[in-house]
């Protein structure tokens, strides 16, 4: 399935690369359950020492009763661990442990429980966070994260009850030193699952209720496992899992207390984690739903590039596929400058597991997307359609919804059957991007010219659904203008969703 810009590099002949050539095979081992167990949800961080600690689930299988939380150190930058040690057991299922490092030294770790007796409606007890002073030899009691997303004794949906929250994303810590948990889960009187953040003030001894706000929500499909990233200048990002075919991603520029409309992305991603590089940068990794590497949900990751602006369209690699249907969950480490350490798990091997990669291997060979709106705004490009329906309800709907680099239904060009693209100076273009109407099924012809008078067709859409973009190889050579000419729509009105352009 054409997806995104690793989709783009195949078609333009670049073999899909993998950290150490071999997707199949693990870097290293970093622990190995007890007999009869298995390892899952590693996370790691890098302690100011220098140290890597990493904490991680042990349980007879995903889920179960007696699931407790473990964790390991390395002094040699991943390489060897140490040996296991059990930081959380209680007599119900602790799981999903996440780490951070506060700027003071302080390292805070964060995860949910479930009680799985009686066998339905399971519960979920809430999220609690610990504290360590001395980077994990010793450990706070927990304490529980408030939230509205409590009670657990509304009515039963998907065997839980209504009224829970769980965390999958990391604390982070802003500039003014407040620190902020993203939660997902459901109001008790509300299925939709939700995500939020929840601010602590004091080091994250407390985590008032009162302080939460929400992120994104919705009654058409879930949001789930939000994870946050601090950039340069203060933005805070949050990219989340739905069970749309795509996560969304939502922005606050007032350190987390308001967030901008969820948009869709390209990334087929769930269970995922975001890593800031010294750089700015952020190393996103993922289990990968697509399926376009394999029938598994392998480790994938991403280079986001100018993380504040569109995330989409940006080359991916696969790291790692232990050949299971339970894995992914990654977390990454930068070990050193350009060098990253990315753990998973194998539930043959009944381990955590790492696999190591470059900077270099992120971006050799990759074609680069074109900022079509930024073109536009500096009157470099300007587009001729009749796709000029507009809505207050609907703001990114309109003819530059195409070129916006955002995948939302409503952020397209609407109501016509002709979309060009004309650029003021000619355009090296090696690959397009093209999404059509997402979820129904439309016929287009796609066109290039480098003369603005012959036209050269590159593909046609024969009654396709596009739910994400179509990529097509172009030869390299400057155009002047691309078209989309709707030839057949589902209804009256034909719909650009997005034209991508790689170069």
């Amino acid at each position: 399935m054409h997806t995104l810009l690793l989709a783009a590099a195949l078609v333009l002949g670049i073999a899909p690369p993998a950290a150490g050539d071999d997707p199949f095979t693990a870097d290293v081992t970093v622990a190995t359950a007890a007999p009869g167990k298995k390892l899952q949800f590693p996370d790691a961080t890098r302690l100011a020492d220098g140290r890597l600690l990493a904490v991680y689930r042990e349980g007879a299988s995903h889920s179960g009763q007696d699931g407790r939380i473990l964790q390991v150190s390395s002094s040699d930058a991943g390489r060897t661990w140490s040996t296991p040690r059990e930081i959380v057991q209680t007599p119900v299922d602790d799981r999903d442990p996440k780490i951070m490092v506060t700027r003071s030294g302080t390292v805070l770790l964060s995860y949910f429980a479930i009680d799985w007796k009686p066998t339905a409606p399971h519960t979920l007890l809430g999220t609690f966070v610990m504290r360590s002073a001395d980077g994990g030899g010793t450990w706070s009691a927990p304490v529980k994260v408030g939230t509205a997303m409590d009670g657990g004794t509304g009515p039963v949906d998907q065997s839980y009850r209504l009224g829970w929250a769980a965390n999958h994303g990391p604390i982070v810590e802003l500039s003014g030193g407040d620190l902020l948990i993203p939660l997902y889960g459901t109001l008790p009187d509300n299925k939709w699952q939700r995500a939020t953040v929840v601010r602590s003030t004091d080091g994250g001894r407390t985590w008032p209720a009162s302080s939460e706000r929400t992120i994104a929500s919705g009654s058409v499909f879930h949001f789930q496992e939000p994870n946050l990233s601090v950039l340069r200048g203060g933005q805070l990002v949050s990219l989340i899992r739905t069970t749309a075919p795509t996560a969304y991603l939502s922005r606050s520029f007032d350190g987390g207390r308001t967030w901008s409309q969820a948009e869709a992305t390209d990334l087929p991603a769930s269970s995922h984690h975001q890593l800031t590089l010294r750089n700015g940068d952020i190393l996103l990794t993922y289990g990968d739903l697509s399926h376009r590497f394999s029938s598994n949900r392998e480790t994938v990751g991403r280079l986001i590039r100018h993380p504040e602006r569109s995330w989409n369209g940006q080359r991916d690699l696969l790291l790692y596929d232990s050949g299971t249907g339970d894995q992914a969950n990654p977390t990454s480490v930068e070990v050193s400058p350009g060098r990253f350490l990315t753990l998973s798990f194998d539930t043959n091997t009944a381990s955590v597991v790492g696999v190591f990669s470059r900077q270099n291997e992120w971006l050799r060979d990759g074609a680069e997307p074109v900022d079509l709106l930024a073109l536009h705004k500096a009157g470099k490009l300007t587009v001729d359609t009749d796709m000029n329906w507009t809505s207050a309800t609907y703001p990114l709907v309109g003819p530059l919804g195409a070129i916006d680099g955002n995948l939302g239904y409503w952020a397209s060009a609407v109501n016509g059957r002709s979309y060009t693209v004309n650029f003021t100076d000619p355009t090296k273009v090696r690959a397009l991007g093209v999404s059509l109407k997402p979820g129904y099924k439309e016929s287009a012809v796609v066109q290039v010219t480098s003369d603005g008078t012959n036209w050269r067709e590159l593909h046609r859409f024969d009654g396709a659904r596009t739910d994400l973009p179509e990529i097509i190889k172009v030869t390299g050579e400057p155009v002047t203008a691309i078209r989309v000419q709707l030839t057949d729509t589902f209804g009256a009105w034909g719909q650009v969703t997005e034209l991508s352009v790689y170069n």
